[in-house]
């Protein structure tokens, strides 16, 4: 007997041991994660400059999460994030789906860029729409447990177009608000939510950048032929 209480006092303390790396390296664990499933799905790199997940207090900041342009295009990141909050559900955070209240991204820069052979963004899409980009994110993810987010918004952002032979031009990103991603299908991933996310970030910027004055021509046919792929 004296042996089982023995084993059992090992047991408890080594997952107790486990649990308390986990919670303090969270931060770590959640920017690893971050980095290694955006870039299998952009099929570029993603850098993120700090994380910071407080469940005590039900919330979490991101910020400046960046993911870089394809092969081939400027060295400048094809979308920036300035920040991203999230507001936890605590009771909610050991389930699965995870609830999260609200997630805020503030001051998004995508950067569009356009060339003979189509734009860095239509690139990007292109391989999030492939099947290695799906198939890598989720064995990045492993048995992720599933997300469902109340609320969406992405606010105060802004678009840069580049064409060749003209000046670079700006324009304002419309803000976005999407409800309920993932309450209707047990949750999405962090693959799916970022898909979600990063198509309507570029819906948007298209938008914004197809109506810049004096974008004419073979330019605005590109960019109007491409606002169809982010449904």
């Amino acid at each position: 007997m004296k042996k089982i209480v023995i084993g059992l006092a090992v047991l408890v303390v080594l997952i107790a041991g486990v649990a308390f790396f986990l919670l303090s390296n969270l931060d770590t664990l959640v920017k690893t994660a971050i980095v290694d499933v955006g870039a299998k799905l952009t099929g570029t790199k993603v850098t993120v400059s700090s994380v910071h997940i407080g469940l005590s207090e039900g919330a979490g900041k991101i910020t400046d999460l960046e993911i870089a342009n394809p092969d081939g295009f400027s060295a400048n990141p094809a979308i920036k994030l300035g920040g991203i909050s999230v507001s936890l559900d605590r009771a909610g955070v050991t389930g699965n789906p995870i609830v999260i209240k609200e997630l805020v991204i503030s001051a998004p820069a995508v950067r569009y860029e356009l060339g003979d052979k189509g734009s860095n963004l239509d690139r990007l899409k292109q391989h999030m729409a492939s099947p290695q980009a799906s198939e890598g994110a989720a064995k990045s993810q492993g048995n992720a447990r599933k997300l469902v987010i109340d609320k969406l918004t992405i606010t105060k952002g802004e678009v840069v177009l580049a064409v060749p032979g003209l000046p670079a031009a700006n324009a304002t990103l419309g803000d976005i608000v999407l409800t309920n991603v993932g309450s209707g299908q047990g949750g999405v991933d962090e693959a799916q939510l970022g898909e979600q996310v990063l198509n309507a970030l570029l819906q948007s910027a298209i938008h914004s950048a197809s109506n810049l004055p004096g974008v004419l021509g073979q330019a605005q046919d590109q960019l109007k032929s491409l606002l169809p792929f982010a449904k």
